[in-house]
């Protein structure tokens, strides 16, 4: 699955994550409004009855500037049973301009265990 589209967003940026030696003490937030061209695609694999694996990316950027932001994504869900399964994601974005002075490149990775009811 893959989707275009325009969207527009307002970001209100704080400087909580950056590193304090890279700016002035209290700086205000930075407030962007930008309207951005934002692409998705999806990719599903059922490797078999007990094992799902999903890939999607998401690609922001504003016609001003043609830097994007990508958000690259990984779920795999394995069925331990009728009623439990198990999660493993993994979350990042990759900023080629970050509107504050933090890493381009951020991520999370999470595991879940999964109670599935009736």
């Amino acid at each position: 699955m893959r989707n275009l589209g325009l969207m527009y967003e307002n970001e209100v940026w704080n400087y909580i994550a950056a590193d304090s030696t890279k700016f002035p003490a209290n700086l205000p937030s930075i407030n962007k409004q930008l309207l951005k061209i934002n692409s998705y695609i999806r990719f599903d694999w059922r490797a078999n009855d007990h094992s799902e694996i999903v890939l999607k990316a998401f690609i922001q950027t504003s016609p001003q500037s043609l830097k994007p932001r990508i958000a690259p994504s990984f779920q795999w869900n394995i069925d331990a049973g009728k009623h439990l399964g198990f999660s493993i994601n993994f979350n990042g974005i990759y900023d080629f301009n970050p509107i504050v002075p933090i890493p381009k490149f951020y991520f999370s990775l999470s595991n879940s265990i999964v109670i599935k009811m009736g």
